[in-house]
């Protein structure tokens, strides 16, 4: 089925994507496959301490959004824009429908949707589509 638009709520560890249309809604989960995000400090070395980003997870994610119409890329952490950045650089089609990154905490999933639904009703009426739908 295809969907058109998708939210999708991650952090460093876990992602939450949501792609729903006004007839069905599909959840899938990508987990990272470093659970390790910070490791022992070594001084005077910058950047030391951090391991490097997980590449693969954000290759994952983007496979999932792929086919979505709109995007909305949403967490409480860096990841957000860590994800942009990656779809910046290896799948531009992607990033160009990513219309929104917001700082947002986990929801339980009636109210993740109920918050993607209403950003994306209110995102068409500031373009000019003032539809009620959110197809």
């Amino acid at each position: 089925m295809s969907f058109n638009h998708a939210v999708v709520w991650l952090d460093q560890a876990e992602a939450h994507v949501l792609k729903f249309n006004d007839d069905a809604a599909a959840t899938e989960h990508i987990s990272a496959q470093s659970k390790h995000q910070r490791q022992h400090a070594k001084p005077g070395i910058p950047d030391a301490g951090y391991a490097p980003e997980d590449q693969k997870y954000y290759h994952a994610v983007g496979q999932v959004l792929a086919n979505v119409r709109k995007v909305l890329i949403v967490g409480p952490s860096g990841a957000k824009f860590t994800l942009m950045k990656y779809l910046q650089k290896h799948d531009p089609v992607t990033a160009e429908r990513v219309v929104g990154i917001e700082a947002l905490y986990q929801l339980a999933d009636g109210q993740f949707l109920a918050y993607a639904q209403f950003y994306f009703v209110k995102f068409d009426q500031l373009r000019g589509n003032a539809r009620r739908s959110i197809a």
